[in-house]
C-alpha cells in the first residue's frame, strides 16, 4: 500500500526484489582516482600501456596553480584527457567505447549491468539511458548501456 503526495492511497502488486538504500549513492574519489589512473598519469606512461596515439591535440588553459596545457589522446575507440601543469600531469577524463582495455577496479565495456551494479552499487543519477555515478557536481563515472551491456564508459570530467 502506498499513499501519494495528494493524500490517497493505492496498492502495488509484483515481487518484492530489494530495497534500494537512499543512503550515500555517490561515488568513492578513491576508486574514481585509480580508474583515471588505469594506464598511468603521464603521456609517455598512456603510450607505453595503449600504445601510439592515433591522434593527439592539445591546447593552453588556466588552473588554479598557473597555466597549463590540455592534451587529448585519441587511441581507436578510447580517449585520454590529461593536464600536464606546474603541479604535474594528471589524467582528468577517460572515454572507453571498446572492450581492449580494463578500468582499475574492473570496470570495462560488454560487462553485464550486474557486474557494474556490484562494483559501483546503484547509480545516483539516471540521465538520457546513461547511468551517472559521481563524486561531485563535474567529476565521476558515466556508463551508457545497450541490450544491458555496457556500450561506453566515461570516467572523471562530467561535461
Amino acid at each position: 500500500r502506498i499513499k501519494l503526495q495528494g493524500g490517497s492511497e493505492g496498492w502495488i502488486f509484483g515481487k518484492f526484489l530489494t530495497v534500494l538504500a537512499p543512503g550515500n549513492t555517490g561515488l568513492s574519489p578513491l576508486f574514481l582516482d585509480n580508474a583515471l589512473a588505469s594506464f598511468g598519469t603521464s603521456g609517455s606512461q598512456i603510450e607505453e600501456r595503449l600504445g601510439k596515439a592515433s591522434k593527439t591535440s592539445s591546447k593552453k588553459v588556466k588552473t588554479a596553480e598557473g597555466e597549463a596545457v590540455e592534451v587529448s589522446m585519441t587511441f581507436g575507440k578510447t580517449s585520454v584527457v590529461l593536464l600536464e601543469g606546474p603541479a604535474g600531469s594528471e589524467v582528468k577524463k577517460i572515454v572507453l567505447s571498446s572492450p581492449d582495455y580494463v578500468l582499475d577496479g574492473g570496470l570495462k565495456v560488454g560487462a553485464d549491468k550486474r557486474e557494474v551494479l556490484s562494483v559501483l552499487g546503484h547509480p545516483g543519477e539516471l540521465t538520457g539511458g546513461a547511468e551517472i555515478y559521481r563524486t561531485d557536481k563535474s567529476t565521476g563515472i558515466k556508463i551508457t548501456y545497450e541490450n544491458y551491456k555496457v556500450k561506453s564508459i566515461t570516467a572523471g570530467a562530467l561535461n
